[in-house]
């Protein structure tokens, strides 16, 4: 029986194995819709949630396969996030009830619950020295490839992409409906031209706490490396080498070189500042535990010296917000904007404290607080603590805490058995720094040699299979430059690794790399402070796996009746962690269903779309299957409203191109697919704004007088009136939006003309104000978002004449 569920645990083992070393390489989404950018597109399909679905059942499948075996050979072990997780879970529970865009606030919830329950699995699975040197070869492997594509954006893929775009500058945004002077094409530019890379990730600051953290980790496994150069010890476990050679530490050393440098690229001052003081901490405390009694301290005083750490990381945060109180900001552009975002949370936290307003949704949230002088409409606080805070409540952000002080206690050793069980042993102090601690158990030994090898070639193999389907186009060269050059680095990188921490018998979790995986993951938290890389998939899954690694060796003191009894609660505390995954699991199998027949539904649809242009005469055979399509995706996934706002889009796009008649149901169609889409997204600020602006342009193609439209002054009004009162709750939803009362301003100007009312003209005229005098309180360094001169005149213009036609002044609004 021992034996059947030793093969279930290695099965376990390689399928999370995959995951950790597949996230990092593709994108991923919580989220159905796409962004202007990137739409219309068609070489490349966008990533849709079904992707991300799939990930998380195979992660809780194996995971709990992986607990349910240990709990079969006496009881698994003890994580320090079994306590973190429940508490999240219970707080993700919460919010999604409260949720407004329930789609993503389930879709986000669910997919950063199992990352814990990754980590579970992982320590569960992960019991030999083999296991943990596959766990950090495949995770620095992953970031050499993203380190290569950094390098290669930079010097060849961005250069070569600003090249085309300005070529193509008019036709790209005339194809996605975006006017060439608006704020949209100004901020895409200065991105652009920034040529931060990001590797497989979507944004630069990510990409550079991804890397700040594995380059760390792999400075670790070099200096480890340097300290057996020469020394010969095999002990007869797979994998261990016997000598290191100085060309391996050459190869381990251009590896750090070449993940710093990518970092460096990013162009993230809150990485490398991180970087540098994560550096000096390890340093710092590697000194004093080597050279003074400061070591032997903190073996006997675990529990204290981890109190002290957070005491002063507390301080720390302390002062960060005291600065921030007194002087109404912090020093620098960039940590400023952080406080406008942080000091916005603290009134939605108020508003929002027990539920959250889930899991991102803050975004859709976030417009209601900002003020003017607050530029940026982000979709995170950047910060992971208000994150935590703002989208799942209070019990969210003591679950957080919690993994956290959980997840340090456990590295830090307290209640587990180091090699130096002696605590008077002065200068052997334990916690992972010296490299005589034991090596853990259940280790295999006398494995034959080729069992790296094939563990390398069979997950390598495994992870570009999965990923060339996720690449997103039927392209063979574009499949073959982004598998070829990806895999060659990840292969490398995967090998100098393994060769590294063979040598001479150690473990991944010998001094140096401990060392420089805590710092590493420090580095990475203290960036996120000031950035939002842990809710990102593939950040995130490498941090937990790297804890895991770590984690994976601890072991329980079972020797005293009170550390016996601590056991034996913490195993109680597991198994709860392992019911509360069984009923996570159930939930990402329920909502399979909607998310798989809604995404497969919106992807024919989309394509029925982009070929209604090239089916000439057959074009409104495929506009009846592309709504059809949008219809049935709409139905299958209650909780989206993405196939309701494409659907909106598309008919009325076909309405106001002369081809009404192809829009079965008539303009009520389009109105109501709106209508649907508000009530599945109540706090979305773009579905005011969409519908507002349809139905003003439908009401101008109407025409006072009828026309071939065949419509008459009170369907004018009546599209008028339904314009004016979206634009309306555009404005309540994002108070300090200069467009959003452009808008509303341009709504009520033609209701007035229309019904000769001087009280609407007066309201507009008041709207036009109110945008011209926000965008004159932006900051004086904003040109970005600021009105062009022609749009401040055309907005001039606008107000004097709902003035003149109003018959008096629009007041001070």
């Amino acid at each position: 029986m021992s034996g059947s569920l030793h093969h279930v645990r290695s099965v376990c083992f390689f399928l999370l194995l995959v995951v950790c070393g597949l996230r990092p390489l593709i994108h991923e989404t919580h989220d159905a819709a796409r962004d202007v950018v990137s739409s219309g597109i068609a070489e490349l399909s966008p990533a849709m949630p079904v992707r991300t679905w799939a990930i998380d059942l195979v992660i809780l499948v194996a995971a709990a396969g992986a607990m349910l075996a240990r709990v079969g050979e006496g009881g698994p072990r003890r994580t320090g996030l079994s306590l973190g997780f429940m508490l999240l879970s219970a707080a993700a529970l919460i919010s999604c009830a409260a949720a407004g865009q329930k789609r993503v606030a389930v879709n986000a919830s669910i997919d950063f619950l199992c990352l814990p329950v990754l980590a579970i699995g992982l320590i569960q699975a992960g019991e030999t020295r083999l296991h943990r040197r596959l766990m950090l070869a495949v995770i620095a492997a992953s970031a050499a490839a993203n380190a290569v594509e950094c390098l290669d954006q930079r010097w060849f893929t961005l250069p070569e992409a600003r090249g085309m775009y300005e070529e193509d500058r008019a036709a790209f945004w005339r194809d996605r409906g975006v006017p060439l002077d608006s704020a949209t094409v100004r901020m895409f530019e200065a991105r652009m031209r920034a040529g931060e890379p990001d590797g497989f990730f979507f944004h630069s600051n990510v990409a550079a706490g991804y890397l700040a953290l594995t380059s760390l980790a792999a400075a670790g496994v070099v200096l480890a490396a340097c300290r057996r150069v020469g020394v010969t010890r095999s002990s007869g476990v797979a994998g261990d080498t016997g000598r290191v050679s100085s060309a391996a530490v050459g190869c381990g050393v251009a590896l750090v070189m070449l993940l710093v440098l990518a970092m460096t690229l990013t162009g993230s001052g809150g990485a490398a500042a991180a970087f540098a003081a994560a550096v000096a901490g390890w340093g710092g405390l590697a000194a004093l535990w080597r050279w003074t009694r400061f070591g032997a301290w903190m073996a006997r005083r675990k529990a204290t010296a981890l109190v002290v750490g957070w005491g002063c990381a507390g301080l720390a945060g302390a002062a960060v917000v005291g600065h921030g109180l007194y002087h109404k900001s912090l020093p620098g552009a960039s940590l400023s904007f952080r406080w406008q975002y942080w000091t916005a949370s603290a009134s939605l936290i108020r508003d929002h404290f027990l539920t959250g307003v889930g899991a991102e949704n803050f975004g859709r949230h976030y417009v209601q607080y900002k003020s003017i002088e607050s530029p940026e409409e982000v979709s995170s606080p950047h910060n992971f603590l208000v994150q935590a805070a703002s989208e799942w409540g209070v019990v969210g952000l003591l679950g957080l805490i919690a993994l956290l002080v959980g997840g340090s206690a456990r590295l830090a050793g307290i209640g587990s058995r180091g090699g130096n069980s002696d605590p008077t042993a002065a200068g052997k102090p334990s916690a992972g720094w010296d490299e005589t601690e034991d090596r853990g158990e259940g280790e295999v030994e006398g494995l034959s040699g080729a069992a790296v090898p094939a563990w390398c070639a069979v997950t390598g193999l495994a992870v570009f299979a999965m990923r060339i389907p996720l690449l997103g186009s039927t392209d063979a060269s574009f499949v073959f430059v982004q598998t070829l050059i990806p895999a060659a680095a990840w292969f490398s990188a995967f090998a100098v690794v393994m060769r590294l921490v063979g040598g001479a018998g150690g473990d991944v979790t010998d001094g140096p790399i401990f060392g420089g995986v805590c710092a590493g993951l420090a580095a990475f938290f203290i960036q996120d402070a000031i950035n939002f890389a842990l809710f990102v998939p593939g950040a995130a899954t490498t941090v937990f796996a790297l804890y895991a690694m770590v984690a994976s060796r601890r072991r329980e003191l079972a020797s005293a009746r009170d550390d016996g009894l601590r056991r034996r609660a913490g195993i109680k505390t597991e198994k709860a962690a392992l019911v509360v995954c069984a009923a996570l699991l159930m939930a990402v199998i329920w909502q399979g269903a909607a998310i798989c027949r809604g995404n497969a539904a919106l992807a024919e649809a989309r394509g029925f779309v982009v070929s209604v242009k090239s089916a000439g005469g057959a074009a409104q055979g495929h506009v009846l299957r592309a709504t059809a399509k949008f219809d049935e995706a709409a139905k299958a996934d209650p909780w989206d409203p993405t196939p309701c706002i494409e659907k909106a889009e598309f008919q009325a796009g076909l309405w106001l191109g002369g081809v009404e008649s192809w829009v079965g149901g008539g303009f009520e169609s389009i109105r109501s697919a709106l209508d649907e889409a508000r009530r599945r997204d109540p706090f979305r600020v773009e579905i005011e704004r969409k519908t507002a602006r349809i139905e003003l342009e439908v009401a101008m193609r109407a025409g006072v007088g009828g026309g071939e439209w065949g419509k008459g002054v009170a369907v004018q009004r009546r599209h008028l009136n339904a314009a004016a009162e979206a634009a309306g709750r555009a404005v309540n939803l994002y108070p300090a939006d200069p467009t959003g009362w452009w808008l509303l301003g341009e709504c009520l100007l033609h209701l007035g003309e229309a019904q000769g009312d001087p009280g609407v003209l007066g309201k507009a005229a008041l709207a036009f104000e109110r945008a011209l005098k926000l965008d004159a309180a932006r900051p004086e360094w904003e040109v970005i978002r600021r009105f062009s001169r022609d749009e401040r005149s055309q907005l001039e213009a606008a107000c004097e004449r709902a003035k003149a036609l109003g018959g008096g002044r629009g007041g001070g609004g």
